[in-house]
């Protein structure tokens, strides 16, 4: 296999790792809105969410050239 899909496995596993470890609600105050949510779903989330947009600019560069 390929050293990134290695090392986007390992990342993975951390991130998995540190959010069960982390399993408190936090709260999360938006604009006007309060949400009290998981910590591990929050940051399983904000790790997804910075996935796809690393993905979304990485396509966008190589559609440019």
């Amino acid at each position: 296999m390929k050293k990134s899909l290695w090392l986007f496995a390992i990342l993975i596993i951390l991130i998995v790792t540190f959010s069960i470890q982390n399993a408190n609600a936090v709260t999360i105050t938006l604009l006007f809105k309060t949400f009290s949510i998981s910590l591990a779903i929050l940051l399983i989330v904000v790790f997804l969410i910075g996935v796809l947009a690393g993905a979304a600019y990485s396509a966008f560069k190589t559609k440019r050239r």
